[in-house]
């Protein structure tokens, strides 16, 4: 770790806590930045339409599906802000180029949550259809899903940038 990158880590560090204690006050209405686009997204591919509650949160009668502050990918969201501000900071030099780094960061990984999100609720309403739920209780069956989508998009995010950044590296060297 570089020693000028040290205040960088520390801002990102901040960021993610004062997101993270944030997050436990906000309602579902104060995530609508999140859950309207994904309720548009899920519209998108399965046709249902969605209708918004007044509480916040998006209802599919059609799917018997509530998209609200749980479904909202907040916490993906900053894991993965969190992981592309590590893995990039250390590819720029200048402070304009890390605050670049730290704002790029957080909506490179918004826009990944949002993309992520929607394929795993769109997975949750296909297995559900599978009627599987008569094997496995449906909470279990709903956060393996979430579990295991978020962690392999996690990975293929991190795979994916490391790559591009070490591709970067080595061209400048060519």
């Amino acid at each position: 770790m570089e020693n000028d990158n040290i205040p960088f880590y520390i801002a990102a560090i901040l960021t993610f806590l004062s997101l993270k204690f944030g997050y436990r006050l906000m309602s579902s209405e104060s995530l609508i930045w999140l859950l309207k686009p994904v309720s548009l997204m899920v519209e998108a591919i399965t046709g249902a339409r969605s209708v918004y509650l007044p509480e916040g949160a998006y209802y599919f009668k059609q799917l018997n599906v509530v998209i609200d502050k749980s479904c909202s990918g907040f916490n993906f969201w900053l894991l993965c802000f969190l992981m592309l501000n590590g893995l990039a900071i250390n590819n720029y030099h200048t402070i304009i180029q890390k605050t670049g780094v730290l704002l790029t960061s957080l909506f490179v990984a918004y826009l990944f949550t949002l993309f992520v999100n929607s394929c795993r609720i769109i997975t949750s309403i296909a297995i559900s259809n599978f009627n599987l739920n008569l094997i496995i209780d449906v909470d279990i069956t709903h956060q393996s899903i979430g579990v295991a989508t978020n962690l392999t998009f996690l990975i293929i995010i991190y795979l994916t940038t490391n790559h591009i950044l070490i591709k970067k590296q080595n061209a400048k060297y060519i």
